[in-house]
Parts: structure tokens; sequence; C-alpha cells
């Protein structure tokens, strides 16, 4: 889960970014495409 301030990637996206990471998507192309920070893709995939 996401520290309090960080709400640039809900709830439900962040299973669509893991399930997009499981099937090799990188990160910088994730940041992209949710309009957020690589740091924020890589939390997600810390969770």
């Amino acid at each position: 889960m996401f520290y309090k301030g960080d709400q640039s990637v809900s709830e439900a996206d962040q299973a669509e970014v893991k399930a997009r990471l499981a099937a090799g998507k990188s990160v910088l192309a994730l940041a992209r495409a949710f309009k957020t920070s690589r740091q924020t893709i890589m939390r997600v995939r810390m969770t």
C-alpha cells in the first residue's frame, strides 16, 4: 500500500500495474501509461 499522501495510482490501477509487470512491461512504460513516476511503479511492484 502507498503512503497516505500518494494518490497517483488508485487501488484498481495498482492491480493493473502488477498484471502488466507480470506480463513483462517495463517500469518506465507503465510510469508513462499511468502518468506517474517510475518510483511510484516500483512501490507498487514491491507490495
